[in-house]
C-alpha cells in the first residue's frame, strides 16, 4: 500500500491521545522532482480519501470513527529532500468531524 495505489486507503487508525480518526497516506517517492507529477499523484490519493470520508464509506468501514474528526496524514518513507513548491501540501488535511 502506498501513494502508488490510490484506490486502497493505505493505514488508518484511532489516536487514542486526540481522540481522531487517522488516515495514513505511505509516500516512498522521491520529493525533488519539480515537474509535479508526485504531487498530482498525491492529490489523487488525497482526493480518494476525501471521498471515503465524504460518502460514509469510512463509517461502514469502520464504526468506532462516529463523531471524531478524520485526519488524513501524508507519511514519508524516504530521505529526499522535498522540493520547496512542494512543502505546502505536506500538512495534514483536516476535516470536520463525522456525523
Amino acid at each position: 500500500m502506498s501513494i502508488t495505489e490510490n484506490k486502497i486507503i493505505d493505514f488508518m487508525g484511532i489516536d487514542i491521545s486526540t481522540n481522531e480518526v487517522k488516515l495514513f497516506i505511505a509516500d516512498h517517492l522521491d520529493w525533488s522532482d519539480a515537474k509535479g507529477d508526485h504531487m498530482f499523484m498525491l492529490q489523487d490519493k488525497i482526493n480518494e480519501y476525501l471521498a471515503f470520508i465524504e460518502s460514509g464509506e469510512l463509517l461502514q468501514e469502520y464504526p468506532k470513527a462516529k463523531g471524531k474528526k478524520a485526519i488524513i496524514q501524508v507519511t514519508t518513507v524516504t530521505s529526499y529532500n522535498a522540493h520547496k513548491n512542494t512543502l505546502n501540501i505536506l500538512n495534514e488535511v483536516v476535516f470536520p468531524s463525522i456525523k
